[in-house]
């Protein structure tokens, strides 16, 4: 026997939850992408596979350190403007990170996108708080990619 829910379905809110999910799809695969190309960017940036491999963790350190701060930065300014720079912060950095032509290059362009992929799962679910009712925020939050975090 189905259970019903005691709130109707707002309008939006299925497309709004699977555009979340897209932006955290893509920021969490830039920040896991230099993983099986360790052995190419090696040779191409002319290092260490144990050198490069130190991109996740500049990616990751700076994602946990903006993630922190992020919240008072999308109460100001909004939550749509923090997850539009956030976004855009990691599709130039995954860029970047291609074309680099040296190491110390593709870090800094890993800093960049560690600021950007850690502004977008914070806004995601502070975005949740903003929009769904308190009833369905906790599943709302449990069915978006941010609970995998």
């Amino acid at each position: 026997m189905p259970v019903q829910q005691d709130f109707p379905e707002q309008h939006g809110s299925r497309l709004l939850l699977v555009s979340m999910a897209f932006a955290i799809f893509g920021v969490v695969t830039s920040l896991v992408m230099v993983g099986p190309l360790l052995v190419d960017m090696s040779s191409a940036l002319n290092t260490t596979v144990t050198l490069v491999g130190q991109l996740v963790t500049i990616a990751a350190a700076t994602w946990a350190l903006t993630a922190l701060v992020v919240g008072p930065f999308s109460d100001t300014y909004g939550r749509k403007p923090v997850l539009l720079v956030g976004t855009c912060l990691v599709a130039i950095a995954s860029i970047g990170t291609g074309l680099a032509p040296s190491l110390p290059v593709a870090a800094g362009f890993r800093v960049l996108a560690g600021i950007g992929g850690g502004m977008v799962p914070p806004t995601c679910i502070a975005l949740i708080g903003d929009i769904f009712p308190e009833k369905r925020r906790s599943m709302s939050i449990a069915r978006s990619p941010c609970s995998l975090e």
